[in-house]
C-alpha cells in the first residue's frame, strides 16, 4: 500500500513540476508530451527507489540532478538552461511546500518537522494543484521568459557572471534545504528563507535578461 501511494504521488507530482518549468519559459508542454512521460517514469522510479532504501534525505539532492539530466538528454536543453529550469521549478516547490506544510501541521514546529521528513499524500496533491494552476495562469496570460530554446542551433543567450553563480547557489541550496530538514532542525526556516531569496534573485535576473532582448 505504501509503495502504491508513492507511485501515485510521483506520477502526478513530476509532470506538474515539468509542465510548470516549461511553461515559465514559454516552452509549450504539448510539444514535449513524450519527453514529459518518459522523464516522469524515470524520475518516479528514482524517487521511489531512494525511499525504498530509507534514504529520504537524499531526495532533494538526487531529484534535482536527475531532473537536470532529463532536461539535457530528453528535452535537448543546454546545461545552463536546464540548470535554470531545475532551480526555479524545483526551488519554487520547496519554498511553497514549506509554508503549506506548516499550515497543515497547525503551526506546530515539531509536527512540521515530522511532516517535512515524510512524503504525505495531501501536501503532494496540493502542491501538484498549485503547479498546474500556476502553469495555466502563466500560459493564459502569456507570462514567462523566452530566452530559453530547445533548439541547440539557436544562438546561446549570454548571461552576466553573477547570474551563473546565483543559479549554482540555488542548485546547492535545494540540497542543503533537504539536509537541514533531516539533520539541522533548528535552521530549517533559515535555509528556506535563504532559498526563497536566491530564487527571487534568479527570477529578477531572468526578468532583466528578458527585458534586455
Amino acid at each position: 500500500m505504501e509503495q502504491f501511494k508513492l507511485v501515485v504521488i510521483y506520477l502526478v507530482y513530476w509532470p506538474s513540476v515539468l509542465v510548470l518549468a516549461l511553461t515559465l519559459f514559454r516552452c509549450k508542454p504539448r510539444n514535449y508530451i513524450g519527453q514529459i512521460i518518459f522523464s516522469t517514469i524515470m524520475l518516479a522510479q528514482v524517487s521511489i527507489l531512494i525511499q525504498s532504501f530509507g534514504f529520504i534525505y537524499l531526495l532533494s539532492i538526487v531529484q534535482p540532478i536527475c531532473m537536470f539530466l532529463c532536461l539535457c538528454l530528453f528535452f535537448r536543453l543546454r546545461m545552463i538552461q536546464a540548470l535554470l529550469m531545475v532551480v526555479i521549478g524545483f526551488g519554487f516547490n520547496i519554498v511553497i511546500e514549506s509554508p503549506m506544510t506548516l499550515m497543515l501541521s497547525k503551526f506546530n514546529y515539531d509536527a512540521f518537522v515530522q511532516m517535512s521528513k515524510s512524503v504525505s499524500v495531501l501536501p503532494a496533491i496540493l502542491l501538484c494543484l498549485i503547479n498546474c494552476c500556476l502553469a495555466y495562469l502563466l500560459s493564459k496570460f502569456r507570462i514567462g521568459f523566452s530566452f530559453i530554446s530547445a533548439n541547440r542551433f539557436h544562438r546561446q543567450a549570454r548571461y552576466p557572471a553573477k547570474f551563473y553563480w546565483m543559479i549554482l547557489a540555488g542548485f546547492l541550496l535545494i540540497g542543503f534545504t533537504s539536509f537541514s530538514i533531516m539533520f539541522l532542525e533548528k535552521i530549517i526556516m533559515l535555509s528556506i528563507f535563504i532559498t526563497l531569496f536566491t530564487i527571487g534573485s534568479i527570477l529578477h535576473f531572468s526578468y532583466m535578461r528578458e527585458t534586455a532582448d
